[in-house]
């Protein structure tokens, strides 16, 4: 029972599958090829690619339809695992170029990339897209090429711009590195510190030679503040010996011996 139903269901989708294969657009004619320009002949036919170097593949597409033009929307490739090819490594840049080709006619296309993979062999697909001047609703693809392409990373070169760049920088942070450990370990102090943090010298007192004693004037009065105050206005010394607390001066016509007494010298031992 199952069986019939089965028979009857793919008898009666039959038709219709028909139909749409007979409604579907059929992919113009076009012959297609591509070559490596910039292939070195020493590598025997390997296709060898520098990782940071540009390469560049030519790409010949011909419309081989004598009636319908072609128009070539764009170019894209793909790296792939050899061994797994349903695997796609990186994808590449997308090549737009909505150029028309006529019918029978030729386009070249120069595709040029550049790669940054690991070293190694992989799988290289590029592909082009392309519709009918009649229909653009409908795109087609058709493989342009399908290789086997060797990545390896640029030769080293002392000389190369970069590297000289990562020496120049590396030894500019050494010396300084190296200046600065010098003037904080190894450097001996200067002469400014060696002053500034030396021992303070104390000077020697030098002696003073004593001042003989002056002669009093006759009738001049000497106090005990060492001058003369006989010639002062009394009206000058009254609000200073109120201020300091010192006794009053002695009047003029006071005795000169009575003064001398108070510092336990006479004015005859004085002089």
């Amino acid at each position: 029972m199952r069986f019939s139903l089965l028979a009857l269901t793919s008898a009666l989708l039959a038709p219709l599958a028909l139909a749409q294969d007979a409604t579907a657009p059929v992919a113009p004619l076009v012959e297609i090829g591509s070559t490596w320009p910039d292939l070195d002949t020493s590598l025997a036919g390997n296709r060898e690619v520098i990782n940071g170097a540009p390469a560049r593949v030519n790409i010949a597409f011909k419309n081989t339809d004598p009636s319908e033009a072609l128009v070539v929307s764009h170019v894209q490739g793909a790296w792939y695992d050899l061994a797994k090819p349903d695997i796609v490594v990186r994808n590449m840049t997308v090549s737009k170029l909505n150029t028309p080709v006529p019918p029978t006619g030729s386009l070249n296309i120069p595709y040029q990339f550049t790669t940054d993979l690991d070293p190694g062999t992989l799988g290289l697909l590029l592909t082009v897209y392309f519709t009918s001047a009649a229909n653009p609703a409908t795109t087609f693809q058709a493989l342009a090429h399908n290789a086997t392409v060797i990545i390896s990373d640029p030769p080293f070169s002392i000389f190369d711009p970069s590297v000289l760049f990562l020496y120049t920088t590396l030894l500019a942070l050494m010396a300084g590195i190296a200046y600065y450990a010098y003037g904080a370990f190894i450097a001996p102090p200067s002469a400014g510190k060696k002053r500034s943090t030396g021992a303070k010298k104390v000077a020697k007192a030098e002696p003073v030679e004593a001042v003989a004693p002056v002669e009093a004037s006759a009738g001049a009065t000497t106090s005990t503040k060492g001058y003369d105050e006989s010639w002062i206005p009394e009206h000058h010394l009254r609000p200073r010996s109120r201020q300091s607390g010192a006794r009053p001066s002695t009047p003029r016509g006071g005795s000169a011996k009575k003064v001398q007494k108070s510092k336990g010298v006479t004015l005859g031992e004085a002089i």
